[in-house]
């Protein structure tokens, strides 16, 4: 009830506000959009029915309840999961490349074995067994460090994930690892080993200047793996510069008043009587009377906290005036609840003390409001209604007009809200909001005693600050955001170990090449700017592939990302320059070994 019997008998008046939440379950086979439909037409019947509501209606929204209560959280997951599994097979791809390079090295041995008559399948046997120890080992760790990390993560976690507090880790992520081992020893036994058939070894055995593993098929391999770890690192790496740049948007997005600085509790189980609006004016002058609190007032509803009720009002007819009802956002607030929030009266003027039940209902809208009532403006001084149990408006005099506020959240506009007078509408419960100039959380301590101990009761809720819970709803947001930073982070670190390790194995195997070259009288700048440029054309190509990957991934994160597109181009470059970068840092060491050697050793050595 927005308001307690005494006070609407008092104005004349009996109405409700409201809604109501209804749970059913579908019938077996029984489509969503046909339930929904049946609803439709059960809602133009009750509204033809209800002689309350003749003009206002029913309406219904149906939700399924499984979205209701996680909402994008299991996409997000999902998201996070397969992040995890693309950095798993970067991981997987470095060691995959390491074997194949020490395979390459051992392509003559391979070579004479498969010449003695050497069965394939006892090699294949033999790198299975290898790869399963080395799968094996890291599946262990991996095991031993998640339960580690499982336990930390409750506590970083935001509050908002469903059903936190079972997370844990059981049979089915044991069977899951023990999975990914397999499939990870399958990996680093087959692929490496591929290279060792025999059309293939004899061009490997055969390249120039007998070094094994300078043909092109392995060299295409290497660089195959090598363009899937940089892609799959550009794709996370501006994933998580989406979300990043969604936070600092987010940020910069005006709620509509001053977080900073508040304090809030939560008083529930009043009983309105003729004594509560007393006992209201006392709550607030004790709250008040304390040093660090420059105001406080009290309301039905604050921002962010999810409650957001809407019912139909109309405007009293006149001149430019807006004819048909308006569904409209309702909240009771005290005097001086806007100075609190720090949010700014446009025009008139605010609650008072002496607005009473039996005076003048009175009422203040919100900017948006009024604009959708009196496009033409002047709504201080106007009507606006509320539909009664009679089937008639109760009109509520507009003293003043407020700035919008987002309750909701900061990614959706304000919605138009009617504010009523807390002293004419006294509540079954209210939040007490206190202003200081200091933000420690002992305040907000300090706070919740002193209101337990003016209401004389323990059924206070708190505290909260409103830096919190402006936060609230960014936590979620922050988290992914960490997340998929500290996975970029290491697919950024990965990427940097295979260029290094592929450049320098290259390297080594032109060192014949390399010191020929050098003796002719080549130039050792010339020579390292060809060792840089081989780097760096992988890495070219991994980040336009990277691209294409990047577009699959933000659109799949739409719901995270705010003033965001799939394919912002400053993104776009920044995750470019950014890989190129650490491209030249990790080819550089091998660019410069290979521009100081000297040509007499390299051709001793070729």
């Amino acid at each position: 009830f927005l308001s307690s019997r005494e006070a609407l008998e008092r104005s004349g008046a009996l109405w409700t506000l409201g809604y109501l939440e209804v749970f059913a379950r579908r019938s077996p086979g029984s489509p969503a959009e046909e339930v929904e439909r049946h609803l439709q037409v059960l809602a133009q019947e009750m509204g033809r029915e209800i002689e309350a509501l003749p003009e206002a209606g029913v309406r219904f929204e149906v939700t399924d309840l499984r979205q209701a209560l996680v909402g994008g959280v299991r996409q997000t997951l999902v998201l996070v999961a397969q992040t995890a599994m693309l950095v798993f097979l970067i991981a997987a791809g470095n060691v995959t490349l390491l074997l194949l390079v020490r395979n390459l090295e051992r392509q003559k041995e391979l070579a004479v074995r498969l010449a003695l008559g050497g069965s394939r399948g006892a090699l294949f046997r033999e790198a299975l067994v290898e790869g399963a120890l080395l799968g094996g080992v890291s599946a262990g760790l991996g095991w031993l460090g998640a339960r580690i990390l499982v336990r930390g993560l409750r506590s970083w976690i935001p509050g908002g994930l469903p059903r936190l507090g079972e997370v844990a880790l059981g049979a089915p992520e044991l069977v899951f690892a023990a999975g990914l081992a397999a499939g990870a020893a399958l990996l680093f036994a087959a692929v490496p080993l591929a290279a060792s058939g025999r059309p293939l070894l004899r061009r490997l055995v055969g390249s120039a200047a007998g070094r094994p593993g300078t043909g092109p098929g392995a060299g295409r391999l290497r660089s195959a793996l090598l363009v899937l770890q940089v892609a799959v690192a550009v794709a996370l790496v501006i994933a998580a510069a989406s979300l990043v740049e969604s936070l600092w948007r987010l940020g910069r997005v005006n709620p509509g008043y001053e977080p900073r600085g508040l304090q809030v509790t939560r008083i529930e189980g009043i009983q309105p009587s003729a004594d509560t609006l007393a006992a209201f004016g006392r709550l607030v002058e004790e709250v008040e009377a304390w040093g660090e609190i420059s105001s406080a007032a009290l309301a039905s509803d604050i921002p962010f906290t999810g409650q957001n009720p809407e019912v139909p009002f109309v405007a009293e007819p006149g001149t430019g005036v807006r004819e048909d009802p308006l569904q409209v956002s309702w909240r009771v607030v005290s005097p001086g609840f806007f100075a609190t929030l720090r949010t700014p009266i446009l025009e008139g003027r605010d609650f008072q003390g002496d607005d009473l039940p039996s005076g003048t209902p009175v009422a203040m809208v919100s900017e948006s409001a009024a604009r959708a009532f009196w496009p033409e403006g002047g709504a201080v001084g106007r009507r606006v209604g509320l539909f009664t149990a009679g089937g008639k408006p109760w009109w509520m005099t507009v003293v003043g007009t407020v700035a919008d506020v987002r309750y909701r959240s900061r990614r959706q506009e304000p919605a138009p809200a009617v504010y009523f007078s807390l002293t004419q509408n006294p509540q079954p419960a209210v939040y007490v909001v206190a202003r200081s100039a200091r933000q420690e959380a002992s305040l907000g301590t300090e706070l919740h005693r002193r209101t337990a101990r003016a209401w004389g009761t323990d059924e206070v809720l708190g505290p909260w600050s409103g830096k919190e819970m402006s936060a609230g709803e960014t936590a979620g947001l922050r988290f992914y955001a960490a997340v998929l930073g500290v996975m970029g982070g290491c697919a950024l670190l990965l990427a940097a170990v295979g260029i290094f390790g592929t450049v320098s194995y290259g390297v080594s195997r032109q060192s014949f090449e390399n010191g020929v070259r050098l003796a002719l009288g080549a130039e050792r700048s010339s020579l390292a700017l060809r060792v840089l440029g081989s780097g760096l054309k992988v890495v070219a190509v991994g980040a336009v592939v990277g691209w294409a990957l990047s577009l699959l991934a933000t659109r799949l994160m739409t719901h995270l990302l705010f003033g965001v597109g799939p394919a912002e181009p400053s993104l776009l470059a920044a995750a470019t320059l950014l890989l190129l970068l650490v491209g030249l840092i990790s080819a550089l060491p091998a660019a410069y070994n290979a521009s100081r050697a000297d040509p007499a050793a390299l051709l001793r050595i070729g």
